[in-house]
């Protein structure tokens, strides 16, 4: 397999978790910006978007969500039965709900303006505490939320939750069990790789930076 991304600390991120907490074998392909039309131009990207996956038995897999869905079935890294399965896709569902809306409202190193400060402070002072609350009851273990704790859904709630953190790091203080779910998985060897660089993808960069 060969994963396909920016090096920025965006939709690649739960990938590269994924491929890591899986212990699965992949490349790392890194494509800079400078080197981006040219991508984009040679086909290999089936919807003219990056991330990608490049896999012997199903081909090319675009968009972050079917990616995940075929790590997550390839590697039985979906949960241990239907209902942990059902939980997963319903924590990634809320994980791209937290990115739909920090994408559209936080600036970033590609678009530092979005939006005006009166909707990005209500998103930051309404909408995100609205949106993790209800996580916070989801919770079936102490810090976990299916007995492996590490599903393709809870990776990439932690990945949206690490963005939260890095542009606000009280924003987990109101929900005390997904703060341990949070530091529990921040915690975890796989994930520490990623984050330090040492993955496949190498060093990557914070994609959503602060407000001014």
């Amino acid at each position: 397999m060969k994963l396909t991304y920016f090096p920025l600390m965006a939709r690649g991120l739960p990938i590269t978790l994924a491929l890591e907490h899986n212990q699965c074998e992949y490349e790392g392909e890194v494509i800079t910006f400078d080197a981006w039309p040219a991508k984009k131009a040679s086909g290999d990207c089936p919807l003219g978007q990056l991330p990608i996956l490049t896999t012997d038995d199903v081909g090319t897999i675009a968009q972050t969500s079917s990616i995940l869905s075929y790590i997550g079935k390839k590697f039985n890294g979906e949960g241990k039965d239907l209902k942990e399965k059902v939980i997963s896709d319903s924590l990634f569902g809320v994980a791209e709900d937290i990115w739909n809306e920090l994408n559209f409202r936080q600036p970033s190193v590609v678009h530092p303006v979005k939006g005006t400060k009166e909707a990005l402070s209500k998103m930051w002072s309404e909408w995100m505490p609205n949106k993790l609350k209800p996580i916070e009851n989801y919770i079936q273990h102490e810090d976990r939320f299916t007995e492996s704790g590490t599903t393709i859904g809870e990776l990439g709630l932690f990945a949206s939750l690490h963005l939260l953190v890095l542009l606000h790091d009280d924003i987990l203080d109101a929900t005390p069990k997904l703060s341990a779910f949070y530091k529990r998985v921040l915690s975890l060897p796989a994930t520490k790789k990623v984050l330090n660089g040492e993955s496949k993808m190498g060093t990557i960069q914070q994609y959503l930076v602060k407000e001014e």
